[in-house]
């Protein structure tokens, strides 16, 4: 399938004819010498040494959030571009002002091959040049939001040769912003590329010349507007491929809200795919733009490749393959699961509160980020932030972070957890910098190097796996990490129980076994909270009387829970020291029954600990 281009601007004027036109010289339409830059005819008229002046009269619309485009050619030497050798006029019937856009110091997008005399030059109401020339009324007066004029006006330095015609125009279009292109097309076989689009804009074909993509080398190509990769409105299919390319977002002094979007969306019926490999796509200094790959039925692939200055973000939409890939001062990064192993992050610009990458999903991250790195640069912002549902475990390979705060709860750490509730542990395996979090309530437990306590649970009879065994591994002695058998005391307020118990060694998120407490609400396996040296908090059922009566020991829980599919269960943490442990398994609720099995051993530093009990049947 051929490429597609579907023009979303608006079309001013084709400048095709001299109706509702009024200059102070012609205009005159052109067919040939010069041929038009999109079919028909252009405009034409004389400046010989003199300023001279053009507009169309159109139906009344609201011009100030938006782009003025114009193809303009030359055969004259105008005055410099502070002096409005060319510009771009607009009026409002009462009000009507040529603002600077060039002249002989400054030019616009042009083709460098084709038609490559005339340049488009652009007119963002929202930014206006700082030079400008009042035509009738004032500038202060102009009515943005109600504009029935708009053209030209140039000051020429010298006489034309011959007295003959020497400043001709061609289509003018306003883009509301976000308006642009839409470009469909290919098939898997044959994808279509970048350089048909640059092609296809260099066409002088009926409204074609659109004045956004240009070739500017061999693979090199530059944009000035808005592009949608995909056919979002009908039920086309869409196959691009961008492999060693470079793309660069032309700075055109454009207003904020007039940011370049780059975006990949499709529809229901047929997919979107878009590759990119081994490509560089850069926001020019002083423009603005984000990349959007999470429209509908989108596979976008982009790897080996560079994203620089999409201030605005990265949105990757679906799981596809990102991996090394470098995100140079861009904004938040955002993904839904997308593979970004060894991919780096350098110099985010995602605004306080934010992450240079966003991870966007509740699946553990293990694997698809693996190996990424992440530099801050000058903002206050965070590595990686997770989304308000991610609690649990999960884990994180060979991560490398530069530049972030050691210290948890502050605006630059490490990790940002979104979470207001539960608990999320955060092991980190391989990594090199500091690894700190900040949280919006969530309990969170950072794991550096953790190894794995592993019990296997299986039928004595047949070695299969035994399912919903209840373990518990705790502490069997003062010799390790974890407290065992330590007096305590314990208050309650409310629904909070809180313990003192000195020097316990113990984080937030871990499991304590509170015992002997003579008010049976205290006793159990708890998740403890609001740790600090000497203290922790607990959740406690009913309303016991506090203080907490008996001689109440507590002793630190490895794991508590009940066996998988698998018949195993499993923690992970790091240890400083070998912990010795001892383990109880039964399987006591529901048939088939089995005695209580136990292990004793010792956690390894390095290794860690995993066990197999054989359960003996108990019915």
């Amino acid at each position: 399938m051929a490429l597609t281009i579907v023009d979303n601007r608006a079309i001013i004027n084709e400048c095709d004819a001299i109706t509702s036109w009024t200059a102070t010289d012609g205009p005159i339409p052109f067919s040939t010498q010069p041929n038009p830059m999109e079919a028909g005819a252009c405009l034409g008229f004389t400046a010989s040494n003199a300023t001279e002046d053009a507009y169309v009269t159109i139906t009344s619309a609201n011009y100030s959030q938006g782009t003025i485009s114009m193809w303009m050619q030359d055969r004259a030497e105008f005055n410099t571009t502070a002096l409005a050798g060319i510009g771009i006029q607009v009026g409002d019937g009462t009000n009507r002002i040529a603002y600077a856009v060039g002249g002989s110091d400054g030019t616009a997008f042009r083709h460098d091959t084709g038609p490559v005399k005339w340049a488009n030059f652009l007119l963002d109401l929202g930014a206006k040049p700082t030079g400008f020339v009042t035509i009738a009324g004032a500038e202060a007066n102009l009515n943005e939001a109600a504009i029935t004029q708009v053209g030209l006006r140039v000051q020429t330095l010298v006489k034309s040769v011959g007295g003959a015609d020497n400043v001709f125009w061609d289509i003018m279009r306003f883009a509301p912003y976000g308006s642009g292109l839409e470009v469909y097309g290919g098939t898997s076989g044959t994808p279509e590329t970048l350089l048909s689009l640059a092609q296809a804009d260099r066409s002088v074909g009926n409204q074609q010349a659109y004045g956004i993509t240009r070739e500017l080398a061999t693979k090199v190509y530059g944009i000035q507007g808005n592009v949608n990769l995909g056919d979002a409105t009908s039920t086309n299919g869409t196959y691009i491929d961008i492999s060693n390319e470079i793309i660069a977002f032309e700075n055109r002094s454009l207003s904020t809200g007039n940011y370049y979007r780059f975006t990949i969306n499709g529809n229901a019926t047929s997919p979107t795919v878009v590759t990119i490999d081994t490509s560089v796509l850069t926001v020019s200094a002083g423009a603005s733009a984000i990349y959007d790959s999470q429209g509908t039925n989108v596979d976008n692939e982009t790897y080996s490749s560079v994203l620089a200055g999409f201030d605005r973000g990265v949105n990757i939409g679906g799981t596809g393959n990102w991996t090394i890939n470098s995100f140079n001062g861009c904004g938040v990064v955002n993904t839904t699961g997308a593979n970004l192993s060894s991919s780096s992050f350098s110099a985010s610009v995602a605004g306080t509160g934010n992450a240079a990458l966003y991870w966007n999903s509740t699946t553990n991250p293990n694997t698809y980020l693996n190996g990424t790195s992440y530099t801050k640069g000058t903002g206050t912002n965070h590595a990686i932030s997770f989304p308000t549902g991610m609690t649990g475990e999960i884990t994180l390979t060979s991560l490398t972070t530069n530049g972030y705060n050691s210290a948890n709860g502050s605006g630059d750490s490490t990790f940002l957890v979104n979470a207001t509730t539960g608990a999320l542990t955060i092991n980190v395996v391989g990594g090199v910098g500091n690894f700190s979090y900040k949280s919006a309530g969530a309990t969170v437990s950072i794991v550096i190097d953790p190894v794995a306590t592993t019990i296997t649970a299986l039928d004595g009879r047949d070695a299969s796996e035994v399912v919903g065994a209840r373990v518990i591994v705790r502490a069997s002695s003062a010799a390790g990490v974890l407290p065992f058998d330590d007096t305590v005391t314990i208050t309650r307020s409310g629904s909070t129980a809180s313990v003192a118990h000195t020097t316990h060694g113990m984080q937030n998120g871990d499991k304590v076994q509170i015992r002997n407490a003579e008010q049976q609400e205290y006793n159990g396996v708890f998740v403890i909270s609001n740790v600090t040296t000497n203290a922790y908090d607990y959740t406690v059922s009913g309303t016991p009387t506090t203080p907490a009566t008996g001689t109440i020991k507590a002793t630190g829980v490895v794991l508590e829970g009940a066996t998988d599919v698998n018949g195993e269960i499993t923690s992970s943490r790091t240890w400083t020291s070998a912990q010795p442990i001892t383990a109880r398994i039964r399987k006591a609720t529901a048939s088939p029954f089995f005695k209580q099995g136990k292990v004793d051993g010792t956690i390894s530093t390095a290794a860690g600990f995993s066990a197999t009990v054989s359960l003996v049947l108990d019915e």
